[in-house]
């Protein structure tokens, strides 16, 4: 199930390829959207209100990583 329903023999190597490039590409323009976006809006926010966006975030994954060891 893992491979999407393609055999990796004869015409179905197109398949597949066209598959990873595919994947790849909106990969790629996902993070360069998200990129470009950060650094359009990076100007608008404070060093003081950058702090605290930083401090909240380092303690959700905290949270998260302590609620994930603990739950298993």
């Amino acid at each position: 199930m893992a491979n999407a329903g393609l055999d990796v023999q004869g015409a179905d190597r197109v398949a597949a390829l066209a598959l990873v490039a595919g994947v790849f590409l909106g990969s790629a323009t996902w993070w360069l959207m998200l990129s470009y976006a950060v650094s359009l809006l990076r100007a608008r926010f404070h060093e003081r209100w950058m702090v605290w966006v930083n401090r909240t975030a380092g303690f959700l994954l905290s949270a998260f990583g302590i609620v994930s060891l603990v739950g298993h």
